[in-house]
């Protein structure tokens, strides 16, 4: 076959058309702003002090009457362990709990003889019941 070309060598470029001296890579465009991706207000923080991530996640709710209703974050720091949402995940939910800071709680309601504090700050104090008006007709 007297018309065939040679093969080319392994590695070597043919020429198919293409000025090699022109040819550019194509372009990468970025989309333009306004589309359907957005944040949904989380925010992302790094401790300087020792270098710790972490990133709170707002959880909508519906609002409950007058506009009251809790504010849910989901919370993320990667020192933290192990917790109910998975490695470093924690959902801090207001909550009322026994003080033990002066001794084991003795369960005595009637006796007042524990402390509750309130999401682990605040102590509640307890407010006196008057007995209720007796009825008049």
């Amino acid at each position: 076959m007297p018309d065939a070309a040679p093969a080319a060598a392994p590695g070597a470029h043919r020429d198919v058309g293409i000025d090699q001296g022109n040819y550019q890579a194509p372009q990468v465009t970025l989309p333009k702003g306004g589309g359907a991706v957005r944040g949904i207000g989380e925010k992302f923080s790094i401790n300087p002090l020792n270098g710790t991530a972490s990133l709170t996640v707002p959880i909508p709710v519906s609002p409950a009457r007058s506009g009251f209703g809790p504010q849910l974050m989901l919370s993320y720091d990667s020192g933290a362990g192990n917790g109910p949402f998975g490695v470093g995940w924690s959902l801090g939910l207001p909550n009322i709990t026994r003080k033990t800071d002066k001794g084991l709680p003795t369960y005595d309601d009637a006796g007042e003889s524990d402390e509750f504090i309130l999401s682990g700050a605040e102590d509640l104090v307890p407010v006196a019941m008057s007995p209720p008006a007796p009825d008049r007709e």
